[in-house]
């Protein structure tokens, strides 16, 4: 799958406070935040019984490679 580069996203201001709240606190790159979030919404489409934990293993190789 080739990834184009995306120049401009608009987006509510609530949804960006989050987004920046979440930014901060894991501290990864925005638009590798938003990446993960719309995987997590496929995958909740598709399968809702592995969204959960799927979602706990990404935060925890985040937090990994943080430290």
């Amino acid at each position: 799958m080739v990834r184009e580069e995306v120049h401009q996203t608009k987006i509510y201001r609530s949804d960006y406070r989050f987004l920046e709240y979440l930014r901060k606190r894991l501290r990864i790159p925005r638009i590798r935040l938003l990446s993960m979030a719309i995987s997590l919404l496929a995958l909740a489409v598709l399968k809702l019984d592995e969204t959960y934990s799927l979602y706990q293993r990404v935060i925890k190789e985040y937090e990994e490679k943080r430290e």
